[in-house]
């Protein structure tokens, strides 16, 4: 796992919850096989670089 992954994981309790109402907005983008998660996806209406960028830390 990265640093950055696990910083991710030592998050305080609020950025918990806005990770996990991130994820709940994105999951349906990444409910793919992890082969096709690899790719870079299709980006997402109003999805931001760093909303993709935490979906794919999480990922690690």
């Amino acid at each position: 796992m990265t640093q950055l992954g696990l910083q991710v994981m030592m998050s305080s309790d609020a950025q918990q919850r806005e990770l996990d109402a991130v994820m709940a907005t994105l999951g349906p983008l990444f409910s793919k096989p992890l082969t096709q998660q690899l790719l870079p996806p299709e980006p997402a209406e109003g999805q931001s670089a760093e909303a993709q960028q935490a979906e794919e830390e999480l990922n690690d």
